[in-house]
Parts: structure tokens; sequence; C-alpha cells
């Protein structure tokens, strides 16, 4: 379990820190306040490559790079996005660089949203798509 996360220049966060308790967190906040956006930081920490968009999209306007820092209580874990010819990624698994995560360096994370309802309640087409 993530305890805290450090988001710079990741998005609309310019350099933010967020601690999370044992159990049940609930991320709290008017629209466009970036809740969704440190949702999918905590997702690709842990897993792996954005669920929304291209890398570079995650770096703030106008920025060189983008930096997850995570700690658990098991690891600490660190992810760079830098911008340059081509956009490069990055993790460090306590203090080892790494290109990818292989499926053992991955945390499972489970990511619900509003429209995966339709999975539930939406038509049977809506469902095999």
């Amino acid at each position: 379990m993530i305890t805290d996360i450090r988001l710079q220049q990741f998005r609309s966060y310019n350099d933010e820190a967020f601690e999370f308790g044992p159990g049940v967190n609930i991320v709290v906040g008017p629209n466009g306040s970036g809740k969704t956006n440190l949702l999918e930081a905590i997702l690709m920490v842990s897993a792996g490559p954005s669920y929304r968009v291209k890398d570079i999209e995650t770096i703030a306007f106008n920025k060189p790079w983008a930096r997850i820092d995570s700690r658990s209580d098991k690891s600490q874990r660190t992810l760079k996005i830098v911008r340059d010819a081509t956009t490069k990624r990055i993790y460090e698994l306590d203090g080892n660089p790494h290109r990818r995560l292989q499926l053992t360096q991955t945390v499972p994370v489970v990511l619900f949203e509003p429209n995966h309802l339709g999975l539930l309640a939406g038509s049977p087409e809506g469902r095999r798509t």
C-alpha cells in the first residue's frame, strides 16, 4: 500500500505531496482540482504507462519533465518522464533504474471510473465493445 506520494510537474500539479492512511482513503475536491490526475499517478508509478494519454501529455505544460515519487511500507518508487527528442519513462525501484516494469515489479492496482458502470448497467452491445 502506498503511504505517500509526491507529484512534480505532473499534469496539473507543480509540486504537491499526499499522505494516505491505512484502509480506505477518499479523494474529494471540486471539478478540475486534479483528483483523476492523482489516481492516474498512482496507477502509473505502480503498474506502468497511463491509461489515458501518451507519456508526454502527463508532463505539465511547458515543463521539460515530470516526476512521481511514492513510498510504501516495502519500497520506494520513482517514475521520471523526460521530454527530449523522444519522451523517456524511467522507473527507479529502491534506487535501481528500469526502463519498464516487469510483471513481478508491478503493484496490483484496480482503477474503477464512473464510465465503467456501463459494464454493469449498460446495454449488452455496450458491454461487448
